[in-house]
């Protein structure tokens, strides 16, 4: 499998049984937590759980914390869905006090799971493979338990203390717990289960882990990938989806449902933050659908529905379906911020910059995810409601960007990226004297809104039409700036228009006048990108390559750079997967014919093939027509 392949089976976790409490993991502190060896039954616990996760995703989010409250102390699945519920309000908070609650229920949680563990010492793993079958019913389930609370954990720590030392220990936390997936990957795969019902839930549980790695870890650029892959990790992303799939395709399985919200969370916002925006929203509408059936009120899966909306550019749809969303509970008021921050955006779509800033002031007052961002999108609404004719506005403008930089935050030890520019972007308004060029539309970019504009064209020719008015009134002289960005988005709403063209001409132009740039650097990578990615779309595979090695190469420190580099490294895994097929379709012998003697008839893609942004030596493809003029030349 190709999860077991990162480490030989021998590898073994820091943090096992025999290390715990010696481990320098700061983990090793869960000695000080309340746990005991109780007298429970594995079917009993596991429905008590089944039951709180149904209260959980039918918006009864106190009364099921309740239910797995009462047995965190002695249970392996009463503690884990403790730690998950307070997990998942830390995370909608961002409290300290919340994040600390968290943490000592995961502590505590890790503690009940490692009591329960098989204890197996590193040099038995080295020298004998285990027999499962020797394995407790218990003892199986332990070994998930402890990975997902590791997991949780571990992404709480790089929230809760942002030092170097911290970030490292997270890291292996991070690592244990995915041997610990794979070590149930073993199980699954090798053990005789007794019970088929109990084995489902295991299973659920086997494949949302396993599949939630390799996703998450596919996204990551070649180079990171390498090193990851050096200390034991891996990542493919048709190997982990489909693990999730058959996770949301076991009905009746614990985590099934959990497995729904991860895919539908990956193919909904991940691919739109760090790819190419082209999520399988079919597959994620199938399973929506079918949970809504089973939680017609469920918060969750409301969410969901009406984020698919927004992606297929049903705007007016979508709205309603966030404020039957926000109404549908009230007892986790965090919620909704999730959905006013989607309602920003919808409302920006259709221009309507009065109720997107209604919304945004409502996550400036409450909401603590990104204050600084919010409050810089909170002033370019007001900005867009001053070119309007809102005159009066231009007081509370000052006022908001003021307060920007002073909440500019930091996670893992390191500046937001986004927040750097919405920083960099208030002190160039103040230096500019008050004034900015269409700045919600910068910014829209960036949350690549423009993917989902292209879904309502007639939206999109708004857009248009407001950056060819204001392009016609910039003064390119002392405003060079200004131009090229205006000049940047026109041939992005161009490219989304389904004008080529036209779109390649705006890009080259950019690039071509690199030079006259003063301050916003990041258009001449951005454009080369855009290009890069429109030639690959457009199956023109050795000019893109040439566009997208200039984009990664050829420029640095620029603003959003980490942004960038992510959806230039999804272009590169799409030209790898393509010149992959190419060659094998080329080599594959004719069903006709026979191979050689004493050959074999299986074709393998050699590794040199792979291509990324980051590893670009030579272009893959030097036989295709050319449509323009190579960047180099």
């Amino acid at each position: 499998m190709m999860f077991e392949d990162a480490l030989d089976e021998g590898a073994s976790s820091s943090l096992d049984s025999g290390n715990w409490e010696i481990s320098s993991d700061p983990l090793d502190s869960v000695g000080k937590c309340s746990v005991k060896q109780g007298g429970w039954k594995l079917q009993e616990v596991l429905d008590e759980t089944c039951h709180a996760l149904d209260l959980f995703l039918n918006n009864k989010f106190n009364d099921a914390l309740k239910i797995v409250s009462s047995r965190a102390h002695d249970s392996i699945y009463h503690g884990v869905g403790r730690g998950t519920i307070l997990f998942i309000q830390a995370i909608m908070t961002m409290e300290m006090s919340d994040i600390e609650l968290a943490m000592d229920a995961l502590k505590q949680a890790v503690k009940v799971s490692q009591m329960y563990r098989r204890k197996v010492s590193t040099v038995s793993r080295i020298l004998h493979h285990p027999d499962y079958n020797s394995y407790t019913e218990v003892e199986v389930h332990a070994e998930l338990t402890y990975a997902e609370c590791l997991l949780m954990n571990a992404i709480l720590t790089f929230v809760y203390d942002q030092s170097l030392l911290t970030f490292v220990k997270g890291g292996i936390r991070i690592r244990s717990c995915y041997q610990s997936y794979k070590e149930s990957l073993h199980i699954l795969n090798k053990r005789d289960f007794e019970d088929i019902g109990r084995k489902r839930h295991f299973e659920s549980g086997v494949r949302m882990g396993v599949g939630a790695f390799h996703l998450m870890m596919s996204q990551l650029p070649t180079r990171v990938l390498r090193l990851l892959k050096f200390v034991g990790f891996s990542g493919n992303k048709t190997f982990g989806q489909k693990e999730l799939e058959e996770g949301c395709d076991i009905r009746d399985g614990l985590r099934s449902p959990l497995c729904v919200i991860l895919i539908c969370g990956f193919h909904t916002y991940v691919v739109y933050a760090l790819g190419l925006c082209d999520g399988d929203l079919e597959l994620c509408e199938k399973y929506v659908k079918l949970m809504l059936k089973k939680y017609p009120k469920g918060a969750l899966y409301l969410f969901f529905d009406a984020r698919l909306k927004q992606l297929q550019g049903k705007v007016d749809e979508a709205i309603q379906s966030y404020e039957d969303t926000i109404k549908a509970q009230q007892e986790w008021k965090q919620f909704h911020y999730m959905c006013f921050w989607e309602k920003i955006w919808c409302y920006c779509y259709k221009c309507d910059w009065v109720s997107a800033a209604k919304c945004c002031n409502t996550m400036c007052k409450e909401c603590r995810w990104s204050p600084a961002m919010y409050y810089y999108i909170y002033g370019c609404l007001l900005y867009m409601q001053m070119l309007d004719g809102e005159k009066d506005v231009m007081e509370e403008i000052v006022r908001v960007f003021k307060k920007v930089p002073e909440l500019k935050q930091r996670l893992a030890g390191k500046s937001i990226p986004i927040e750097k520019f919405c920083v960099k972007q208030t002190e160039k308004f103040f230096r500019q004297e008050n004034r900015l060029t269409l700045p919600i539309l910068e910014i829209l970019y960036l949350w690549h809104g423009f993917p989902v504009l292209a879904k309502a064209p007639h939206l999109l020719r708004m857009f248009l039409y407001m950056i060819e008015s204001n392009i016609s009134k910039v003064d390119k002289d002392k405003a060079v700036d200004d131009y090229y960005m205006l000049t940047l988005l026109r041939g992005v709403v161009l490219k989304y228009l389904d004008c080529p063209l036209q779109a390649e001409e705006y890009f080259k132009e950019v690039v071509r006048c690199e030079k006259e740039i003063k301050e916003d650097t990041f258009l001449p990578p951005y454009a080369a990108g855009e290009l890069g990615i429109m030639l690959t779309e457009q199956m023109r595979d050795s000019e893109a390559i040439e566009w997208l090695r200039r984009a990664r190469h050829s420029y640095h420190g620029y603003l959003t750079e980490v942004m960038l580099h992510f959806r230039l490294h999804a272009a590169s895994k799409k030209l790898q997967v393509r010149s992959s097929l190419d060659l094998q379709e080329t080599l594959t012998p004719s069903p006709h014919l026979s191979p050689p003697s004493g050959c074999s008839s299986r074709v393998s893609t050699p590794e040199n093939l792979a291509f990324s942004p980051s590893d670009l030596e030579s272009p893959l493809v030097t036989n295709s027509k050319t449509h323009m003029v190579p960047p180099n030349s």
